[in-house]
């Protein structure tokens, strides 16, 4: 009996690219979220690196100046861990997107390898009946000529 062919392999080979093409978009996406969540974790270092060298300074004794440039950097990063807090909340919308498009794409795949794994099972049992068949014959065929045999 000739070895089993899939026709739908193109497909299946399709569906795994397709699989991980997706994966690595919700790798990267899950990238962009960790990489803006340190970007705010130095900010807020920063942040209160900088307030506590203002709060030793003040009680040392600073020129206006001096705490007016300190407290516009000090805003500065403010706005800059509001910025990346709105980019971290666009990035886990993306990533929640990436991953419920890797698990279609995952289904897809599951589905197509499920139908192969069934139709090779299939395949296999009509073999093994077929084997077992002939297998029959071959055993019938001899206890026939046993048979006729003793009869002469």
């Amino acid at each position: 009996m000739k070895k089993f062919l899939f026709k739908l392999q193109p497909l299946l080979k399709y569906r795994k690219y397709l699989e991980h093409l997706a994966k690595q978009e919700t790798a990267k996406a899950y990238k962009d979220v960790k990489d803006c969540e340190r970007a705010i974790e130095n900010f807020k270092k920063i942040y209160s690196e900088k307030a506590d060298e203002l709060d030793k300074q003040s009680s040392v004794g600073i020129s206006a100046l001096d705490f007016r440039y300190s407290r516009d950097y000090l805003d500065s990063i403010e706005n800059d861990i509001k910025a990346e807090i709105s980019r971290l909340v666009q990035f886990k919308t993306i990533l929640l997107d990436r991953q419920k498009k890797l698990t279609e794409k995952s289904i897809d795949k599951k589905v197509i390898e499920r139908l192969k794994q069934k139709q090779e099972n299939d395949y296999m049992d009509a073999f093994r009946q077929n084997e077992q068949k002939e297998a029959d014959e071959i055993a019938s065929l001899k206890k026939a000529r046993q048979i006729r045999e003793s009869a002469l």
